[in-house]
């Protein structure tokens, strides 16, 4: 199958709220495919308003949220509802795994805002926090049908002039959800929206300023807590304390300086947020098992493949 070369990397860009701004996916057409080879990338943690329709084409992939990991297995498809922070990768077992990412905005189907699309079909999967991600597998009828049409969507892409057919095929495949809903055991989450809130605050001050040198005080302060709940909340959201996370991020910008700028590896160490170029290129050779150097001739001209253990 071939969608075109710029359609097969999802290009992951953060706006100020650290909210993720989708490649490709514009005002007038609020759709956009994906195609994402995570053999050797991870997806960061981020969030969007836009929801997903996931197909894994090759491999298995893990999905993680703040609440809950979701298992994909090749051929399985799964939802992601709006504003769900979550991060994606492979299975540890999986050697090749590819996704094929169905991005829309929730207008695109309800047409206007209050419309009875969206007050009837839409919203009640929309407004619930509890349901975080939804799999779509052989198992049960309406998975089977959503599996088989979202192959038909990709496979639609290829094609010029498919916009209303696009639109219609998503209405069928939210249909499909709705019924996967009512007729099988969906997981739903015990979700804390305050909670949620702090720790997208957090992520939002780290991102803003990760440059900086950050004390655990000046996140928590931005999440309007304690230091001892700052360090809980990013321990149970993400996995890490919020030390790792601002290293994480900044090797993650540091990644993106070493494939897209000329600047040294002494520059981008400094101006990513680290102290000094003999530290940087310590903590990278540990977290990506190549030096700053080495990965950027790897990766010149190359969608990024390197991808951090965090």
């Amino acid at each position: 199958m071939d969608i075109g070369r710029e359609k097969r990397m999802s290009l992951l860009l953060l706006d100020e709220n650290q909210q993720e701004e989708v490649a490709w996916l514009t005002r007038e057409y609020p759709y956009a495919l994906h195609i994402t080879d995570l053999t050797d990338t991870v997806v960061p943690w981020h969030w969007h308003e836009e929801v997903e329709f996931i197909y894994a084409a090759g491999g298995d992939l893990e999905v993680t949220t703040g609440n809950a990991s979701y298992l994909l297995r090749q051929g399985e498809a799964f939802f992601i509802n709006t504003n769900v922070l979550n991060t994606k990768q492979k299975t540890k077992d999986s050697e090749h795994t590819v996704e094929y990412c169905h991005v829309f905005h929730p207008i695109l189907l309800s047409g206007y805002f209050k419309s009875v699309y969206e007050a009837r079909y839409l919203n009640p999967v929309l407004k619930d926090p509890r349901i975080e991600i939804v799999r779509l597998t052989e198992k049960t009828e309406p998975g089977r049908q959503a599996v088989r049409k979202l192959k038909e969507l990709t496979r639609l892409q290829e094609k010029e002039h498919m916009e209303f057919q696009t639109r219609n095929l998503l209405s069928e495949i939210w249909l499909l959800l709705l019924r996967e809903i009512q007729e099988s055991p969906v997981r739903k989450q015990t979700v804390s929206l305050q909670n949620q809130d702090r720790i997208r605050y957090m992520m939002t001050f780290i991102h803003q300023h990760y440059t900086e040198k950050l004390s655990l005080k000046q996140v928590a302060d931005s999440g309007s807590v304690s230091e001892r709940e700052c360090m809980r909340c990013f321990q149970k959201n993400l996995n890490r304390s919020p030390f790792e996370y601002i290293i994480g991020y900044r090797l993650e910008k540091a990644k993106e300086s070493l494939q897209n700028t000329d600047g040294t590896v002494t520059e981008i160490a400094l101006q990513c947020g680290f102290t000094s170029s003999a530290y940087f290129g310590k903590v990278f050779r540990k977290y990506f098992g190549v030096t700053p150097g080495d990965y950027r001739k790897s990766v010149r001209g190359k969608p990024v493949e390197c991808a951090a253990h965090l």
